[in-house]
C-alpha cells in the first residue's frame, strides 16, 4: 500500500493550503527544514526542481509507505488543526481523522526484499502494462485482498501472453491461467515431461501446482466471479500469499525466457 494521488493532494490541496501555486507557508528555506525536524528524515527538495508544492508532491509520491507515514505526521506537527482559524478546524479535522487510519497502514506496511527484485525483473522486461498489474497487486494486499488476488492471477496471464506472442506461438483469448502455463512450459523446457532428473520433475510439477492453485484461489477468493450469501473473504495474508507467488512465477518465467533468447542469438 502507498499513497494514493487524490490522498497526496488533499493533503496538499485541502489540508496545509497552496498559496500562489507554493505550498502552506513554507519557503525554500523552511521546506528544507521540515524533513529533519517535523519528519526526522534525511530529504533535501532542494535537488528537484520546482515550487515547495510541487517538491514536496514529488517527495510524497516516490516515497516508500514507511516515509510516507512519517511526513504525514510531521505535516499535522507542523501544522495542528488548532492552528488553523476556527471556520476552517471543522474540515481540518475531519481531513487529520481520515488521514490517521492511512498513517497506521502505511507504517505496517513491510515490505519484502523480493518485492523490489519482481519490480525490477517486470520493469526490465519494459511491459508497461504488466508493471501497472504488478504494482496495483503490490498496492492493493492489506486494502482490498480479493483485488489484489485477481492482479496476482492477471499478472501471470499477461507475462504467459507476452512470452508467447514473443515467441510466435499461437493461444486463444479463451485459454486460462493453466493452459497458458503448460503450453509456455513446453517452449521454455519447463514442462515436468521434459526433464528424467526427479529433482526438477518435482520442482518443475510445483511450479505447476503454484499456477494452478493461482487459477482456482482467484476463482474461489478473487473479485472476478459473483458471490452467493455467503462469501468467503480472504485476508491480507491470503493476498500476500498470492501475490508473493505470482510474482516468484513471473520472474521465473521471465528470467528462464531471457536465458533462452541470450542462447540462441
Amino acid at each position: 500500500m502507498s499513497l494514493s494521488l487524490s490522498e497526496i493532494y488533499q493533503l496538499v490541496n485541502d489540508y496545509i493550503g497552496v498559496n500562489q501555486g507554493y505550498l502552506g507557508d513554507f519557503s525554500y528555506k523552511t521546506h528544507a527544514e521540515f524533513y529533519p525536524y517535523y519528519c526526522d528524515l534525511e530529504i533535501d527538495p532542494m535537488e528537484i526542481e520546482g515550487t515547495t508544492r510541487s517538491r514536496f508532491i514529488d517527495i510524497l509520491k516516490t516515497a516508500d509507505p514507511q516515509v510516507q507515514a512519517k511526513i504525514i505526521r510531521g505535516v499535522f506537527l507542523k501544522y495542528p488543526v488548532s492552528s488553523f482559524s476556527e471556520a476552517e478546524q471543522a474540515r481540518k479535522k475531519e481531513i487529520f481523522e481520515a488521514f490517521q487510519q492511512t498513517i497506521k497502514k502505511l507504517e505496517t506496511v513491510a515490505d519484502s526484499p523480493s518485492d523490489d527484485l519482481i519490480s525490477s525483473t517486470i520493469e526490465e522486461y519494459n511491459a508497461e502494462y504488466v508493471s501497472d498489474i504488478w504494482q496495483r497487486a503490490l498496492d492493493r494486499r492489506t486494502d482490498d485482498p480479493e483485488a489484489a488476488i485477481t492482479s496476482a492471477r492477471t499478472l501471470l496471464e499477461s507475462i504467459c501472453k507476452h512470452i508467447l506472442d514473443d515467441l510466435g506461438e499461437p493461444y486463444r483469448d479463451s485459454h486460462d491461467l493453466p493452459k497458458l502455463y503448460r503450453l509456455i512450459a513446453e517452449q521454455l523446457n519447463l514442462a515436468p515431461s521434459q526433464h528424467t532428473e526427479q529433482v526438477f520433475k518435482q520442482i518443475l510439477g510445483g511450479c505447476q501446482t503454484v499456477v494452478e492453485g493461482l487459477g482456482s484461489i482467484r476463482n474461489r477468493l478473487g473479485d472476478a466471479h459473483g458471490k452467493g450469501r455467503k462469501p468467503v473473504k480472504p485476508s491480507p495474508r491470503h493476498a500476500e500469499l498470492a501475490v508473493n507467488l505470482a510474482g516468484a512465477m513471473a520472474t521465473f518465467l521471465i528470467r528462464t525466457w531471457e536465458e533462452q533468447k541470450d542462447g540462441a542469438s
